[in-house]
């Protein structure tokens, strides 16, 4: 359990100094919203740029401990919560993050009907 701890403290650390350089040079939260019933929203694409990778990790910390505009997905859960616990939280930060650079499984966030949110 020790071991998980540091592991997470490890990876937490790297992810914040990749964020804030990377979200210092790139970070665009100009982009609209994209409906829950776009045919091109992806789990874990929160950025909306039609692709997942370090941007939307960047996006999510900056949501979660910053304040940051909300995931560009409608409702917010559809792209943003990719551990699929109902709740954006650092898990998700940390599983996006696992699942860009170590493999990990690919997200997957729960599925809406749109009509009814």
């Amino acid at each position: 359990m020790e071991t998980n701890i540091k592991t997470l403290t490890s990876i937490l650390v790297i992810i914040s100094v990749v964020a804030v350089v990377a979200f210092s040079t790139s970070f665009n939260p100009a982009n609209a919203k994209i409906s829950g019933n776009e045919t091109n929203l992806t789990c874990g694409d929160v950025d909306a740029s039609n692709t997942v990778d370090i941007d939307d990790v960047v996006y999510l910390i900056d949501y979660i401990f910053s304040g940051g505009p909300e995931p560009m997905c409608d409702p917010i859960l559809s792209c943003g919560d990719v551990d699929s616990s109902y709740n954006i939280d650092v898990d998700d930060v940390v599983y996006l993050n696992s699942y860009i650079f170590g493999n990990g499984t690919a997200p997957m966030c729960p599925e809406f009907n749109t009509s009814y949110v």
